[in-house]
């Protein structure tokens, strides 16, 4: 079974039942091998094109949306109804009419009868400007052009015709001869007046003359206006969560702590979103809110700086430094300062008497024996300090 492709657009006057019909029986012959190719931008889509919407959502035909950058940021209804319901993701070109014939055209390449342009063309008045563009550029690239307010009559053949009925016209038939007037005949006895008749006299106005005017400059060609880039310009997403060069350690991990967070809210949210332009929108939101944490961390100095007092006048006298308390043996205090001296008390070492010895010795670990003598002696000295 053969194959067509179908573009439609147009802004003709017409009604949902010629619509219906029309189609119906135009692609009855090819069963389900029809693919159509629906423009939508702010200036295709109109009352009558949305009759042709509501008749492929009718009739369950998936269609192919072709498009530009700015009508994919559009809030109007319609608009958006007709980019969700398409088969697939909408493709955007910079010139949509000559998109949507370009690939018109490839199809006619292979096959003359493979794809057509359906415009609802409407009376004279009705034609827009989109319509005339798309019908000038099918007709250049020998795409067939039809017109479904007019059941499906071939635009290209009908114009052909007019010309012909305008070559057809009959010869206008020749206007009768105008009867000359005769001059009567001079007799020859009457002298004839040979004097020559006065010219008459013209008075010629001599023109002032006038200085050459002077020519203006050339005005200077436009530049050409570079074209958007394309869609594929995003990147995966690993691309925005990459590591900077030349940073402080303390700026690697604070950038590495906002990557975590920015992809943990991405993949929490994102995973309760349908796929579709909203989500797309919602992590490329995300993306450039990390982008400008992933900036401002990159300006930051996450350490203290002690900013020298460059303040002038005179200064209050100081107090003369104290000094500082002898320190003692024993080990400094909490906030610094020095131990006091230990008394010789303190200092002082414990001695045992040993019975089977008969001298005093030095207490080791451990208890002291019930009922034992004990005395405290200087270790410096050997002075008995208690007994």
């Amino acid at each position: 079974m053969p194959r067509i492709t179908l573009a439609i657009a147009g802004s003709g006057t017409t009604s949902y039942e010629n619509v219906r019909d029309l189609l119906n029986d135009f692609v009855s012959p090819y069963g389900d091998d029809v693919t159509f190719i629906i423009p939508v931008t702010e200036s295709h889509v109109n009352e009558s094109l949305l009759l042709v919407m509501d008749w492929l959502d009718e009739e369950n035909w998936d269609y192919k949306v072709v498009t530009d950058k700015g009508t994919l940021m559009s809030k109007d209804p319609d608009i958006q109804r007709i980019l969700q319901t398409s088969e697939s993701d909408a493709l955007v070109a910079t010139n949509v009419n000559k998109k949507v014939v370009g690939l018109l055209s490839e199809i006619t390449e292979r096959n003359a009868k493979g794809a057509n342009l359906i415009l609802l063309w409407g009376d004279d008045e009705e034609v827009d400007a989109n319509s005339e563009i798309l019908l000038d550029l099918a007709t250049a690239k020998s795409v067939p052009v039809l017109d479904l307010t007019q059941g499906l009559d071939d635009l290209t053949f009908s114009d052909e015709t007019a010309d012909a009925d305008v070559d057809e016209e009959p010869d206008p038939e020749p206007e009768p001869e105008k009867p000359v007037r005769q001059e009567p005949l001079v007799a020859e006895d009457e002298p004839l007046d040979e004097t020559p008749e006065p010219e008459p006299q013209t008075q010629t106005q001599t023109e002032p003359e006038t200085e050459p005017e002077e020519k203006a400059p050339p005005e200077a060609e436009p530049e050409p206006e570079f074209a958007p880039p394309s869609d594929d310009t995003l990147s995966e997403m690993e691309t925005f969560f990459a590591t900077s060069k030349e940073e402080t350690p303390e700026q690697k991990a604070v950038k590495k702590q906002l990557r975590y967070y920015a992809m943990a809210y991405a993949s929490q949210v994102g995973g309760y979103l349908p796929e579709g332009r909203e989500r797309s929108l919602f992590l490329t939101k995300v993306q450039e809110s990390l982008l400008w944490a992933l900036e401002s961390a990159g300006k930051s100095q996450f350490s203290v700086q002690v900013v020298e007092d460059e303040t002038e006048g005179p200064q209050e006298p100081q107090e003369a430094p104290q000094e500082a308390p002898a320190r003692g043996r024993g080990r400094p205090r909490k906030d610094g300062s020095p131990a006091k001296p230990r008394s010789a008390s303190q200092r002082a070492v414990m001695e045992i008497w040993d019975a089977d010895e008969s001298a005093w010795v030095r207490k080791g670990r451990g208890r002291v024996p019930k009922g034992a003598k004990t005395r405290l002696v200087n270790p410096d000295s050997g002075e008995i300090v208690t007994d």
